[in-house]
């Protein structure tokens, strides 16, 4: 044999050797091939693997991006982790096993047939330790998706109508509960700070001035805010479930100002975020309505004209507060009347003279406001004219 032939084929061997991919293999301890110190010839975390690859229940693997080829199977035992940071790419099998984590922060790309592709065995009822954040199957074949054929990928037991078992139908980890996972943590770090937030507005305001008091961790940006008015929905002084809050728009400052009325307990909260779906949140502001927005005085509505004698009703619209009293005056507010009725609508009786009418309005502690008048016109009855008889 020439001496580069054996030169050539030496290198080969060396390479299959010394390749994590060509052979199957346990991971049975905590593994991050990021950490270039412990895998120094590893320095593009990718993983490609072409036979057994089994987490075992004391195993933790963290990758980049990962390739299941065509004779790859994937075992995660029961208590095994896998986490892979971008992309799980599999033209073979898969078996999650329950208890087994299997985290995808990409895309989850099926490029094999549409037969035995994968499957989440779940023996302990339905399986919720799979947490794919990207889009699902990217093998270009969506006939299985839209005709509703077979497709046991991502089923939870037997295929019914195909991908959609997994988008509608599975009780699949989400989002909430794998921002609580340790493991996930070591993506997004562990002991991140959301910062402080504060409310500035006084006792009486426009808007509510939601203020910075200490900003978030500096790889977390940009900021959302939030508000609900559910306090079922705070866990442990955090957000239990973010979509469930109502997202102020065009708010991605560290400040916020929300111009909407507080007419109940409102809570606030200021979310950052980076790359993975990472995300912090800071403590969450309380907004008593007592402060309340300031009063709007709304519009007085009725009939223009009125008969001498007769009555009518005034209505009061698009207020904010409430109603401490009515006023009418009969020469332009020179003198004002006060009609002590605290309602909306209010009846006035036996007009015989032109006549203006306004509410007085309060919102909580905020100082009164004045509604817009209405003038009502007395039209005055006819004097009768005298009948001559010869």
């Amino acid at each position: 044999m020439k001496k580069g032939c054996f030169v050539y084929l030496t290198l080969v061997f060396l390479l299959l050797l010394y390749s994590e991919s060509a052979f199957s293999q346990n991971i049975s301890t905590y593994e991050d091939h990021f950490d270039t110190v412990e895998y120094p010839y590893a320095p593009n975390p990718n993983y490609a693997s072409s036979g057994m690859l089994t987490i075992t229940s004391a195993g933790t693997l963290i990758v980049q991006n990962l390739t299941l080829t065509n004779n790859a199977h994937l075992v995660i035992e029961s208590g095994g982790v896998l986490l892979v940071k971008g992309d799980l790419i599999t033209h073979n099998r898969m078996t999650i096993n329950t208890g087994g984590i299997l985290i995808v922060l990409g895309d989850f790309i099926h490029t094999g047939s549409d037969k035995n592709q994968g499957s989440f065995n779940a023996t302990g009822g339905d399986y919720s330790g799979v947490y794919i954040l990207g889009e699902i199957d990217a093998d270009g074949d969506k006939n299985d998706i839209t005709d509703n054929g077979s497709y046991p990928v991502l089923d939870c037991g037997a295929p019914s109508d195909g991908l959609t078992d997994y988008i509608d139908g599975c009780n699949y980890g989400k989002l909430p509960d794998l921002i609580e996972s340790p493991v996930y943590q070591s993506i997004c770090g562990q002991g991140v700070s959301g910062g402080d937030i504060s409310n500035h507005s006084g006792s009486c305001y426009e808007a509510v001035e939601l203020m910075n008091v200490l900003e978030a961790d500096a790889n977390f940006r940009p900021y959302s805010w939030y508000y609900t008015t559910n306090s079922d929905w705070i866990v442990n002084n955090k957000p239990d479930s973010i979509s469930k809050w109502n997202k102020i728009s065009d708010e991605i400052s560290k400040d916020c100002i929300y111009h909407g009325v507080i007419n109940s307990t409102t809570y606030f909260v200021r979310q950052a975020s980076k790359e993975h779906g990472c995300v912090v949140y800071s403590n969450i502001e309380t907004v008593e309505p007592s402060g309340g927005s300031v009063s709007e005085g709304g519009v007085v509505s009725g009939a223009a004209t009125v008969c001498s004698g007769e009555s009518l009703s005034l209505i009061l619209s698009d207020n904010i507060g409430d109603v401490v009293r009515w006023e009418k005056s009969e020469d332009d507010w020179g003198t004002i009347i006060p009609i002590n009725d605290t309602s909306n609508t209010i009846t006035v009786l036996g007009l015989d003279k032109s006549t203006k009418f306004r509410a007085v309005v309060q919102n909580g502690s905020c100082n009164p406001e004045i509604s817009t008048e209405i003038n009502i016109v007395v039209l005055l009855s006819p004097t009768p004219l005298g009948i001559f008889y010869n």
